[in-house]
C-alpha cells in the first residue's frame, strides 16, 4: 500500500463509518431544501400600519374603485384578484397618471392580508414608488383601514369626513 493511503475501515457498534458519509450527505440535502422552502414562507403578517411604514411610499393617491374580480378559480392557499382604480386626489407626491392596478394573492405563505376584492364606488388609498418611470402600487387599502393605520392620512385629508 502507498505511503498516506491507508483508510481504515472501523466498524463500531454495527455503525459503517464509510457509508455515514453517504447519509450525512444526503442528510444535509434534505435539510437545506426544507429551510430553503420554509424561507418563502410567510412569517409574520404586519400590520397595515407596519407596512405603510415600511414602504415609505413617495405617491399616495386617494382612488375609487372602477372595478375588481378574483381571477381563476380558488386553489388551497391561492385566490389572487385584480382591481383598477381612478385617482381622486392626489395626497402626498406628484402624479399624472389617473388609472391604477392593484389587487392581492389571497395567499397566507405570500403574507396577504385576506382583503378580498372591493366593490365598485370603494375608496382606497393606494402607496405608489415610481419605478420604470411610472407609479407602481406597493399598497392599497380600503380609506377606513388606511385611516387607522397611517396617522398622517387624516392631515392629508384636511380631518374632512365627507370622504368616504
Amino acid at each position: 500500500m502507498a505511503r498516506g493511503c491507508f483508510r481504515p475501515k472501523a466498524v463500531i457498534i454495527g455503525i459503517d463509518y464509510g457509508g455515514m458519509k453517504n447519509r450525512v450527505a444526503a442528510c444535509t440535502v434534505v435539510a437545506t431544501l426544507l429551510v430553503s422552502q420554509a424561507s418563502h414562507a410567510c412569517r409574520a403578517n404586519s400590520s397595515a400600519a407596519s407596512r405603510i411604514r415600511m414602504e415609505s411610499a413617495s405617491i399616495v393617491v386617494l382612488a375609487e374603485v372602477e372595478q375588481a374580480a378574483y381571477e381563476g378559480t380558488r386553489q388551497d392557499d391561492w385566490h389572487p384578484w385584480r382591481g383598477r382604480a381612478v385617482a381622486k386626489q392626489v395626497l402626498r407626491g406628484e402624479t399624472s397618471v389617473q388609472q391604477f392596478d392593484f389587487g392581492r394573492t389571497g395567499s397566507t405563505m405570500a403574507c396577504d392580508d385576506g382583503l378580498g376584492p372591493p366593490a365598485s364606488g370603494a375608496v382606497w388609498v393606494l402607496y405608489l414608488k415610481e419605478r420604470d418611470g411610472r407609479p407602481q402600487v406597493l399598497l392599497a387599502y380600503p380609506l377606513a383601514i388606511a385611516r387607522d393605520a397611517d396617522p398622517t392620512l387624516s392631515l392629508r385629508l384636511g380631518g374632512r369626513s365627507d370622504v368616504r
